[in-house]
């Protein structure tokens, strides 16, 4: 019964309660003048009934018993509206206390699924880290305007200080697709350059083309690690960072800020050079799932926000890949949500 039934009943129920007073009030009323009016020329001699009192008491009694039944029934009438009252009152105090039970549970386990996510979460966090800190490259220093002879090999370096070096070889990797494969377009030249530095240069490769075998002898006069692939050490790194991300955006229990607020922890774990190999990563198409129609991880949710323009091959331009000022999602409440860090320093 909600407030306006209430009231209704309410209502009712008091314009009940006149009508029986009204009709007591005349009945007690009435008992008084009805002896009067009864006796009033009357063919019955009435001196001979008895004692007046009788008479009189005989005429009212009915009238006052009636005013009494009348006012009986209203009393009761009133207690069957009271208790009806007190039962509706009890089950709305009832339906309260049960949605407020409702509540406290779903908040109870809402908190708990937000408990149990933030463990996988940060568990998931860790062994990310992990995968980071058993990475390892050859610290070379590549000078890319002279690749035939400016190669010269430091050791080995590991840890997140790795993708420097890794950016390095693929960069490496794309200068001679690009010497050798010019009438390549873009993404085709990126995927070739790509394949190149996941995969690495083997001795069957040689008799592929001119370039294999360039490159290969670069790679035998190195008499290092640099471009035997790196596909063994970055494919569990790339499908454990991919299923973090996919983990909180799939999550029902959050809203799209506090997911992009998940992100963003998981992003600063995350160096430049890091986020702009994942670029091509993405754009090479072996990593396609990261942005495609389904998943949106580098637009509405800015996987990639630090990548600048200038640790980018001149030929890949950033406004080109994507639209900046594009229909992809914002955080409510912040005036500048851009989709690159760069663009808010203009």
């Amino acid at each position: 019964m909600d407030k306006q039934d209430t009231i209704e009943q309410t209502k009712k129920m008091n314009r009940i309660i006149r009508v029986l007073i009204i009709v007591a009030s005349v009945l007690i009323i009435f008992s008084f003048v009805a002896p009067a009016l009864f006796t009033k020329n009357s063919i019955i001699d009435f001196t001979q009934t008895g004692q007046i009192g009788d008479t009189i008491g005989g005429i009212m009694n009915p009238f006052i018993a009636l005013a009494g039944v009348v006012l009986t029934y209203l009393a009761f009438y009133m207690q069957y509206k009271a208790n009806q009252y007190q039962r509706a009152q009890f089950n709305i105090q009832l339906e309260k206390e049960k949605e407020q039970f409702r509540q406290e549970l779903d908040l109870q386990k809402e908190q708990f699924l937000k408990n149990q996510f933030e463990s996988q979460f940060y568990e998931m966090m860790r062994i990310h880290r992990g995968n980071v800190n058993d990475l390892t490259s050859n610290d070379v220093n590549i000078n890319l305007k002279v690749i035939s002879d400016s190669i010269v090999n430091k050791g080995v370096i590991d840890g997140i200080k790795t993708f420097p070096f890794l950016l390095s070889e693929f960069e490496f990797c794309y200068h001679y697709v690009k010497k050798y494969m010019p009438d390549l377009e873009l993404k085709r030249m990126i995927n070739e350059a790509y394949g190149m530095f996941w995969d690495g240069v083997k001795e069957r490769d040689r008799k592929k083309d001119k370039m294999f075998g360039i490159v290969l002898g670069v790679k035998h006069s190195l008499n290092n690690k640099i471009l035997e692939g790196n596909s063994n050490q970055l494919a569990h790194y790339y499908r454990q960072l991919f299923q973090t991300v996919k983990f909180v955006v799939n999550q029902t229990i959050f809203t799209y800020e506090e997911k992009r607020k998940y992100i963003r922890i998981l992003r600063s774990q995350l160096s430049n050079e890091e986020q702009t190999l994942l670029l091509y990563n993405w754009f090479s198409g072996f990593g396609s799932q990261w942005e495609n129609e389904t998943n949106k991880f580098f637009t509405d949710y800015r996987m990639i926000h630090n990548v600048f323009p200038n640790m980018l091959v001149d030929e890949l331009k950033l406004d080109e890949i994507f639209s900046l000022d594009g229909d992809f999602k914002k955080e409510k409440g912040r005036e500048i949500d851009s989709l690159f860090e760069y663009q808010d320093w203009k």
